[in-house]
């Protein structure tokens, strides 16, 4: 049948013909038939995550190939496309759009319309579409499909797609009739939109507050995430000003202070309590302490205070809220409590008449526990203690097999539950089955002859987590966060060790980078940065380690710190009278090998650019003895740059032992490489 006219006249149509192009349609139509890739790819996308059988290239800004007269109405217009490697005959676009307002907000409209593209790029007249409204991750979404013919073959493709506020996502699946009708329906059931990673300080994109430009982070503080429009620095311990008397009933009091409150009439407060007593705290008497502290700080009655409870998480929880004067000035604070176990965290905003309410509602709306499975630790570790990669792996193993255990025992005990837990269940095996079935063999190989032993211990301990009774609100609970651990929110080291152990992350390890598991540095607050304010983000596998000199202002360690490569940054202090020529000098190839460490090996350099900078790319080989008197052999990439007055630097380096083969070395390196690329890539200035 004809398509209606009034779709293929909406604005949408436009924009989406003008970005898509012919680039989604082309792969599924002329690449051969073959059978289904055995490993597909967890990734993730900002808010979306799904599975495919390829990864993704990083996006491309939209906004240029819109009309001028059209981009008024957008933040930003990103697209995405797969690389795909001819494994299987599809092609896959994930397209974010951020709009200035709701109004133009339309998904009907952009499904319609992408497809009507489709039809009109492919010559094909006689469209048929069927369309179904669903629900996906608590948004209102749409999964379209179009079948017809395209240049003369017959070709189809389904999109799914959701809106929240001002934000539209659209995952688009193109194909021909070579490609298994499962693989597309596996693509698209895995299909989700969830908060990006959580980590310290990641800009939200487009994210403002207000008219003040300032921008909102996305905060990793232990196991609490939060979006707020400043940073954190770091940890306070609070015991030092909580009083004597009652300084015995906590292991530790930490806090977190917002910094930047000049920007907004606002400030935010996070603290940790961890109680010391065996009894689980009274929430209701925190509340009642935090309202008398409100009383007694605002002067004010305390029946202008409110409170009520809530679930997050599968945690209880309180909001306490003030509605009055302070000092003379109308302000506004709201507390949220939330009782994990034996610790307390407390969230407390306060702001003056000046700041719009969605802020701080936003802010309290944020926050989110990622609440650690103590009954998961077969093996734990003490504070402070040394890990090996081998307890590591232990406990990632128990972790693992005892939450698959509680799920079999929540099916068992509650049958009305037990196609959620087999969901949850599948919803978690199609993202880290792989990585889990890595840790299982890395720990086999690392006990050797051990491994029966080892295995009847697990045995013993999961044969009472599967006898476990579980009352109906708490398998809710515990189903609801296996959820959310599908999406990556999983607490160290597990969460390290099932990536580093993914197989496909190991062969090309910015594979992890571009599925977006990824974590954010930012040098605000580090003094060894010297003013210099920037961030890169760096694979969420990849651990931060003690810096190994002066000059190095943050390392990470692949495989959760264990591995043997390296990312360093370095800044360097420069002279304050360097000339123009020293500097040109130093993107020469003398000006390389200038830079080298004493002994190394010059290989090869180019010069490149970092946001229209000048960069130098320096690759070179040097041996060194590490301070257990072990002799290895560093392949290494050095990126390096300019500022007033400094020499920043990234370098990749990747170990092996001095005896390994130059073409060992390289393979090695040659696999990595891409990865340091996509963090030195990352930079950004603050």
């Amino acid at each position: 049948m004809s398509a209606p006219r009034s779709y293929s006249a909406l604005p949408a149509s436009w924009h989406l013909r003008l970005a898509l192009g012919v680039v989604f349609f082309c792969v599924a139509l002329i690449s051969p038939a073959a059978d289904p890739p055995d490993s597909w790819l967890p990734l993730r996308v900002a808010e979306v995550s799904l599975q495919a059988p390829f990864a993704f290239l990083p996006k491309r800004d939209g906004l240029s190939k819109l009309p001028t007269d059209m981009r008024e109405q957008f933040v930003s217009f990103d697209i995405y496309e797969s690389e795909t490697t001819g494994a299987l005959p599809m092609a896959v676009n994930l397209v974010r759009i951020q709009y200035k307002d709701t109004a133009h907000v339309n998904v009907d409209g952009t499904c319609k319309s992408s497809l009507l593209a489709v039809a009109e790029t492919q010559g094909d007249k006689d469209v048929t579409f069927d369309k179904n409204s669903i629900r996906l991750d608590g948004l209102d979404a749409r999964r379209v499909f179009y079948n017809g013919i395209g240049r003369g073959r017959p070709v189809s493709v389904e999109t799914v797609a959701a809106s929240q506020g001002p934000v539209l996502w659209s995952v688009m699946v193109t194909y021909n009739n070579k490609v298994p009708r499962d693989a597309v329906t596996r693509l698209l059931d895995s299909v989700h939109f969830a908060p990006p990673q959580p980590a310290a300080a990641v800009p939200v994109p487009g994210g403002v507050v207000a008219d003040t430009g300032t921008k909102w982070y996305i905060t990793s503080l232990d196991e609490v995430t939060l979006e707020c429009p400043f940073e954190f620095p770091a940890r306070k311990d609070g015991l030092a000003q909580v009083p004597a008397a009652t300084r015995d009933q906590f292991l530790s009091y930490d806090t977190w202070e917002g910094t930047g409150r000049p920007a907004l009439p606002l400030e935010v407060t996070l603290s940790r309590l961890n109680y010391k007593d065996t009894e689980t705290p009274s929430l209701e008497r925190i509340a009642l302490n935090q309202i008398k502290a409100l009383a007694a700080r605002t002067r004010d009655d305390e029946n202008n205070i409110s409170t009520s409870a809530f679930t997050r998480d599968g945690l209880a929880g309180r909001v306490v809220r003030y509605d009055g004067l302070a000092r003379g000035k109308q302000t506004s604070t709201e507390i949220l409590l939330m009782l994990d176990g034996q610790r307390v965290w407390i969230l407390q905003a306060g702001w003056s008449a000046g700041t719009a309410p969605t802020i701080p509602s936003r802010i309290l709306g944020s926050v989110h526990i990622i609440t650690p499975s103590p009954d998961f630790a077969i093996s734990p570790i003490a504070p402070g203690e040394q890990r090996t990669l081998k307890q590591d792996l232990v406990q990632t193993y128990g972790w693992y097999e005892g939450q698959r255990a509680s799920l079999e025992a929540i099916a068992r005990n509650l049958p009305e539950l037990a196609s959620e837990a087999t969901r949850a269940h599948m919803e978690f095996e199609n993202v880290f089955r792989a990585g889990a079935e890595g840790v299982s063999k890395r720990l086999q190989e690392l006990a050797g002859k051990d491994w029966p032993e080892m295995l009847a211990k697990f045995d013993e301990h999961l044969a009472t987590l599967q006898g476990a009774q579980f009352e109906r609100q708490a398998a809710i609970d515990y189903i609801a966060k296996i959820r959310e651990r599908s999406r990556g929110r999983i607490e160290t080291p597990v969460r390290e060790m099932l990536l580093a152990s993914t197989p496909a992350y190991g062969q090309q390890p910015v594979l992890e980078f571009r599925a977006g598991y990824v974590g954010s540095y930012s040098t605000a607050g580090e003094p060894k940065a010297g003013g210099m304010r920037f961030s890169v983000q760096h694979p969420l596998s990849w651990s931060a380690q003690p810096a190994p000199a002066p000059d190095v202002v943050r390392q990470w360690t692949s495989d959760g710190g264990h591995g043997n490569d390296h990312i360093r940054l370095c800044v360097v202090p420069l002279p304050t009278t360097i000339s123009a020529n020293a500097v040109d000098a130093a993107f020469t190839e003398e000006g390389a090998r200038s830079l080298l460490p004493e002994g190394a090996e010059f290989i090869r350099f180019r010069q490149g650019k970092l946001h229209d900078q000048p960069l130098g790319i320096v690759n070179f080989m040097v041996n060194q003895t590490a301070a257990d008197g072990t002799a290895r052999s560093l392949r290494c990439v050095m990126y390096y740059f300019i500022a007033p007055g400094k020499l920043i630097s990234m370098q990749g380096l990747v170990t092996s032992p001095p005896n390994a083969s130059a073409a060992t070395r390289e393979d090695r390196f040659t696999r990595v490489e891409p990865l340091f690329q996509a963090v030195m890539g990352s930079f950004m200035w603050q």
